[in-house]
């Protein structure tokens, strides 16, 4: 158990460490020292046993708690593009692309996307105060364990945004906040 347990911490360092190089690596400073983004390269998940989303293959099924209720389940969407977005209310550029991200959702619905949020590592109450103070509608799932972002996708930080098409495949793995131009190219990429 023990053993088990100074795992799942040495995850979790790793998982956030993860998650500061993305943020770190999605702005560059230009020349008059102003912050913007830049696109963070497609990435692929480490390959460790056939496990973890990776381009080209089939993405995992995953089943969580919903917020406000019921389960989640992405082979609810078989045969629809989905938007994986995996976000946190404790992490700052999860609320600054929220809005885009619901944007999304909206935008494309008619053409088929099914957007779902996974809340990582966050408490019910927390992703609930964002979710209805942003007015979020997609809906969002719960995985305070990391069970789905680490152990099933094998995510390297958040945010981690998943495409995938009506087949099932992975399409791409975008880390690091998106901007409206880059999410509406890769949303174009499943539809």
């Amino acid at each position: 158990m023990e053993a088990q347990s100074r795992s799942l911490t040495i995850g979790g360092l790793l998982f956030l460490f993860g998650a500061a190089v993305a943020l770190y690596s999605a702005q560059r400073l230009t020349e008059d020292g102003i912050q913007v983004a830049t696109p963070v390269p497609t990435v692929t998940a480490p390959a460790a046993s056939g496990s973890g989303a990776q381009v080209g293959e089939p993405a995992p099924d995953f089943t969580v708690e919903r917020l406000g209720g019921g389960t989640l389940a992405l082979s609810d969407y078989r045969g629809r593009p989905v938007m994986i977005h995996f976000f946190a209310s404790w992490w700052g550029s999860s609320w600054l692309e929220a809005d885009d991200i619901d944007d999304a959702a909206a935008r494309y619905q008619d053409r088929g996307l099914a957007v779902l949020g996974v809340a990582v590592r966050d408490s019910p109450e927390a992703m609930g105060h964002m979710a209805t103070r942003l007015s979020l509608a997609f809906p969002i799932g719960l995985d305070p364990q990391s069970k789905v972002t680490v152990d099933q996708y094998r995510l390297r930080g958040i945010p981690t945004t998943v495409f995938v098409d009506r087949e099932g495949v992975v399409r791409e793995i975008w880390v690091g906040a998106l901007d409206r131009s880059s999410l509406d190219w890769l949303v174009a990429e499943i539809l």
